[in-house]
C-alpha cells in the first residue's frame, strides 16, 4: 500500500515538472534592459556659442571716384539766357575748396547742349577719376544769336559783364587768370580767340578747335598780339581735321601765333568739320586745359 502511494506521488510531481517547464519555454523572452548613460553635470561639455560675425561699413568712395553733376542754370542776359554747368563730385564734399574753370563755347546754330552731347561730362569724370587732372568746373553758355554776324551779336560783352561775374559770385571758383581757360568749337573758337587775346588778364589758356575766325578779327589779330604784355601771353591749343576746308586758315593762324612768340600746341587730326571729329578729341581738349593745374 505504501509503495503504491509513493509511486502515485512521484508521478504527480513528474507531471508538475513537465507542465511548468513547457510554460516557461512558451513565454516570450524578456529583452535585456538598455543601459542608460548618466553624465554628471559638472563634467558635461556645453554647446559652443557661435561667435558674432564681424560687420563693417564700407569706406566711402573718394570724391574723385564718383561722377560729377550737370546743371542747367538760367542767366539774366538777352544774349546768354542760360548755361550748362559741370561741377565735379569733389565740389559737393570739399566744401572749403575752390576750383579752376573752363569756359567752352558751342558752334554756330548749336546750343549749350552740344558739349555734353559730345561727351565732355563723361570725359571729365574719367580724367578726374584717374587723377590725370585735378577736379575743375566747366561752364558751357548758350549763345542765343549764334547764327548772326558778330557785329549784331553782343555775346562777348555778355560773357564779360554777365556770365563771368555770375559764375564767380555763385560758385567756388579760383577767379584768377591762371585758373581760368576759354575755348570753343568753330564759331565758338572765334569768340574764344577774340576774348582770349583782348582780355589777357582773365584767361591764361585758349582752345581753338576747328577755328573759323571772324573775318574782321583776322585783321585785328596782329594788333592784339602786339599789345599783349609779355607776362600775360596765353598758351594756345589749335586743332583741326585734315579734311576740314578751314585747315589752311588754321595752319596760318598757328604760324601767326608762333611768330608772336605765343606758346602754341598745333594738332592736325583725321576728320572734317563735324561732331564726329570733335567727339573723338574731347578728352584731349580737357587734358590740355587742365594740364596747367596739376602742380601743387
Amino acid at each position: 500500500m505504501c509503495n503504491r502511494q509513493a509511486k502515485l506521488v512521484n508521478r504527480f510531481l513528474l507531471a508538475l515538472t513537465v507542465l511548468f517547464g513547457l510554460s516557461a519555454c512558451a513565454a516570450d523572452p524578456q529583452p535585456l534592459p538598455t543601459p542608460t548613460a548618466v553624465f554628471a553635470s559638472a563634467t558635461a561639455t556645453p554647446s559652443p556659442t557661435p561667435l558674432p560675425i564681424p560687420t563693417s561699413t564700407p569706406a566711402p568712395l573718394p570724391c574723385t571716384a564718383r561722377p560729377g553733376t550737370l546743371l542747367s542754370v538760367a542767366l539774366d542776359s538777352a544774349s546768354i539766357p542760360r548755361f550748362q554747368l559741370y561741377l565735379p563730385a569733389c565740389y559737393q564734399t570739399d566744401t572749403e575748396r575752390h576750383f579752376p574753370v573752363v569756359y567752352l563755347f558751342h558752334g554756330a546754330t548749336y546750343d549749350d547742349g552740344q558739349w555734353p552731347r559730345l561727351g565732355v561730362i563723361e570725359a571729365a569724370d574719367r580724367l578726374i577719376e584717374s587723377k590725370e587732372v585735378p577736379p575743375f568746373i566747366i561752364v558751357m553758355p548758350y549763345n542765343r544769336a549764334s547764327w548772326r554776324s558778330p557785329e549784331d551779336d553782343p555775346f562777348d560783352e555778355a560773357v564779360l559783364t554777365s556770365l563771368l561775374p555770375y559764375v564767380d559770385t555763385h560758385y567756388r571758383t579760383l577767379p584768377d587768370r591762371g585758373h581760368r581757360a576759354i575755348g570753343g568749337l568753330s564759331r565758338g573758337a572765334a569768340w574764344a580767340f577774340r576774348l582770349g587775346l583782348t582780355q589777357p588778364q582773365l584767361f591764361s589758356r585758349i582752345g581753338l578747335h576747328s577755328p573759323v575766325i571772324f573775318y574782321q578779327d583776322q585783321f585785328k589779330a596782329r594788333d592784339w598780339l602786339r599789345a599783349l604784355p609779355v607776362d600775360a601771353r596765353p598758351s594756345v591749343y589749335i586743332d583741326i581735321g585734315r579734311s576740314d576746308k578751314e585747315h589752311g586758315n588754321a595752319a596760318q593762324l598757328a604760324a601767326l601765333l608762333d611768330e608772336a612768340q605765343i606758346p602754341v600746341d598745333w594738332h592736325l587730326g583725321e576728320g572734317t568739320h563735324d561732331e564726329v571729329y570733335w567727339q573723338a578729341q574731347v578728352e584731349n581738349y580737357l587734358r590740355w586745359y587742365a594740364s596747367a593745374w596739376n602742380g601743387p
